[in-house]
């Protein structure tokens, strides 16, 4: 992220190829953890885990809530500042209800999970929603 971010500010052919250099040994150091996670018999990432098709589909839902999530958040500051005309203290103080009301709602449904999981689980729903999403 620092190479992209250097190269969006002044581009060379230097900080290029130093933005190359550090995904090739980004890519180099996690195919290496991937392959020792493999060999090890008590692995700390579940490998099985990883390639379940509900696992997929649940971190496919979450990407795409959370880039329309992200895209509505950038877009109402900017919407009050360029259409209303408001200033720019005033355009970040509207997302402060949100961001409140986005702390408690995860306080209340962090406390309720409990209750609701095993729910979700013994109706197979979890189920349902994995094998209706890659039918």
């Amino acid at each position: 992220m620092i190479g992209l971010n250097l190269i969006a500010e002044k581009f060379s052919v230097w900080l290029l190829l130093l933005t190359a250099l550090s995904w090739g040994i980004s890519i180099a150091f996690a195919f290496l953890f991937l392959r020792h996670e493999k060999k090890d018999p008590s692995p700390i990432l579940d490998i099985a885990l990883l390639k379940s098709r509900p696992f997929a589909a649940a971190n496919l839902y979450n990407t795409v809530v959370g880039v329309a999530v992200f895209g509505i958040f950038n877009i109402i500051p900017y919407y009050a500042t360029s259409v209303l005309k408001l200033s720019t203290l005033v355009s970040g103080m509207i997302l402060t209800p949100c961001a409140v009301g986005n702390i408690c709602t995860a306080i209340i449904v962090s406390f309720q999970l409990r209750r609701w999981v095993p729910v979700a689980h013994g109706a197979g729903i979890d189920r349902h929603l994995s094998n209706d999403f890659f039918a």
